[in-house]
């Protein structure tokens, strides 16, 4: 049985906590839960039941830090079902975005945002609906800190969406166990 709270839980001294951290520009955060487990299962089955061939699902928020002691910077961690693009990642690109891969899945990075996206075959009845359709991981970075080189900013940004898009893994039940190892990202070739 999942926390309530396992879908935004950032373990102490852990990576993902090391990088909300450091994206919020805050040493403390605080955090929103929008969708506990058995709601984020409820809304991705709805999404997957009401996409329309060739239209993305909505996007189901699931969490929001934000710094603490008054900074201003926030992560959004968010999901989606979209139509699958061979070699590419699902859905529409990040403003500025560049191609990255994380463990070989095509990921996007730039601006604010960063993404990858994912087969996520569901159990039960919704294993036929979600074989035709890609799961996307979203991460949202507002008010955080401008310096530094943009790869590395996108490589800790797509570190964190990979992490926590493990969590959403766990709680639907992806039989075919699509994120697998820490997140390694790596700049990708030029169409």
């Amino acid at each position: 049985m999942l926390s309530d709270d396992h879908l935004c839980t950032l373990p102490v001294n852990s990576v993902e906590r090391n990088v909300a951290l450091q994206a919020l520009g805050a040493g403390d955060y605080r955090s929103t839960i929008f969708a506990r487990p058995h709601t984020f299962i409820d809304r991705m089955e709805d999404g997957l039941l009401q996409r329309e061939d060739g239209q993305d699902a909505s996007p189901t928020d699931v969490c929001l830090f934000q710094s603490g002691g008054g900074g201003s910077g926030s992560v959004r961690v968010s999901y989606q079902w979209a139509v699958p693009v061979k070699g590419e990642v699902a859905g529409r690109s990040p403003l500025e975005g560049k191609r990255y891969t994380v463990n070989t899945l095509p990921a996007e990075a730039g601006g604010i945002e960063s993404k990858f996206s994912f087969s996520c075959v569901m159990p039960g009845k919704n294993r036929a609906l979600s074989k035709q359709v890609q799961l996307i991981a979203w991460a949202t970075f507002t008010g955080e800190p401008r310096g530094g080189v943009r790869r590395s900013r996108d490589v800790q940004h797509l570190e964190l969406t990979y992490l926590m898009a493990r969590k959403a893994v766990d709680v639907l039940g992806c039989e075919n166990a699509p994120l697998q190892g820490d997140p390694v990202v790596v700049s990708a070739a030029a169409p």
